[in-house]
């Protein structure tokens, strides 16, 4: 008997192993083996003959995994010299982006700290361990002697909003009123501000009421604040901007696909079609459309990408990439299933794979509508 059984079990395995092998076989998918810590800017050859065709390059990434800093740095060093990058898109408030790109214009190593030490905190609601996260500070100082070797001017741009970290925000706030000297001129929000950062926690409701204050205070002095700015008071304003569609009333940042309609009102209104820029953002935000592979998800609403996608000015301009990553925060790929996981996962040997879905066929031709590209990465 116990012999029957295992021969059951070797049968079956065998026929799982060959359903797997035709998925892919059968499927009309190009793989691309690359290496992924390699960051030459000629390191992905592959993409040369499509790449012209898309402006905005977005790809998934699991938050805090080294694999997303090393995918981030291949990205980057290879459409800069080979598309001209000039714009990266954060997940994250516009503040973040704000403080990155005087780093870069300054190479200021100890403002780098500072952002850098209080944005990784970002993570923790996300259980990512302090030593999964991704080294921000090496990263950026990667970037900023990249662009100065080559002589490329690269924007970064926060167009999420904050949802957990209000702490953040605040020293980004009081960072701006020293940066500014605006202190003198805002004494009642310069102590808000100091109340703030005393607390343990500081809630969506006492970030919102201290924003409500400001404003107030801002009537009356804009032109004085316009004239210390400068150049940054757009900035500053998109600042204040991101912080009220960040701290809206009725709990309504919270909603399904709040969150997505804000970041695709912040990415039109901050990069122009003709701009170039590349973005990893969490899988649920850059699938090209909605459809029926998302019901397990349980997120059939328009998102990021699917909102640029119904936009006449950004339509077709984005070339989007799912991620298979197996080891992961996360093991699992947005919108396969597993056993098409599996299979893919095989058919590159565990080896970093770019997989080309766009002429993809059999039950794999529809996730071309979703994504062009797969990119597999083997987190050990």
């Amino acid at each position: 008997m116990k012999f029957l059984f295992s021969a059951i079990l070797l049968i079956v395995s065998n026929l799982l192993c060959s359903a797997q092998t035709d998925i892919v076989s059968s499927a009309n998918l190009s793989f691309y083996p690359f290496d992924i810590k390699d960051f030459s800017p000629n390191s992905m050859p592959y993409l040369d003959s499509v790449a012209g065709r898309y402006n905005h390059f977005i790809a998934a990434e699991y938050h805090g995994q080294s694999s997303a800093l090393q995918l981030q740095k291949k990205m980057i060093s290879y459409l800069s010299v080979s598309r001209g990058l000039n714009k990266i898109v954060l997940e994250s408030s516009y503040a973040e982006g704000f403080w990155l790109n005087k780093y870069l214009d300054s190479g200021d190593t100890s403002l780098l700290r500072e952002v850098t030490d209080r944005y990784t905190l970002r993570y923790s609601h996300v259980g990512v361990k302090e030593e999964k996260l991704y080294n921000y500070y090496e990263y950026y100082k990667w970037l900023y002697h990249f662009l100065r070797e080559h002589e490329i001017q690269i924007e970064i741009v926060g167009i999420d909003i904050t949802q957990f970290d209000w702490k953040t925000e605040v020293w980004a706030i009081q960072k701006f009123f020293d940066e500014y000297n605006l202190s003198s001129d805002f004494e009642i929000s310069d102590q808000g501000l100091l109340n703030l950062q005393s607390q343990k926690k500081v809630g969506l409701k006492n970030m919102r009421n201290w924003l409500v204050g400001f404003y107030k205070e801002l009537d009356p002095k804009s032109s004085i604040v316009r004239n210390k700015l400068g150049a940054d008071w757009v900035r500053f304003e998109r600042f204040l901007t991101n912080l009220a569609d960040a701290t809206p009333k009725n709990g309504l940042a919270r909603k399904l696909g709040y969150r997505d309609s804000i970041m695709y009102k912040n990415f039109v209104n901050y990069i122009s079609p003709n701009d170039v820029a590349y973005s990893q953002f969490g899988h649920a935000h850059i699938p090209l459309k909605v459809g029926d592979r998302q019901i397990k998800s349980q997120r059939r609403t328009d998102v990021f990408v699917t909102l640029l996608e119904q936009d006449s000015l950004f339509k077709g301009r984005t070339m989007a990439f799912n991620l298979l990553c197996f080891q992961c925060f996360k093991v699992y790929s947005y919108l396969l299933t597993e056993e098409e996981s599996e299979a893919l996962a095989e058919a590159t040997g565990n080896k970093p794979t770019l997989i080309d879905f766009r002429f993809a066929t059999n039950e794999l031709e529809d996730f071309s509508d979703y994504f062009q590209y797969t990119i597999f990465i083997y987190e050990r």
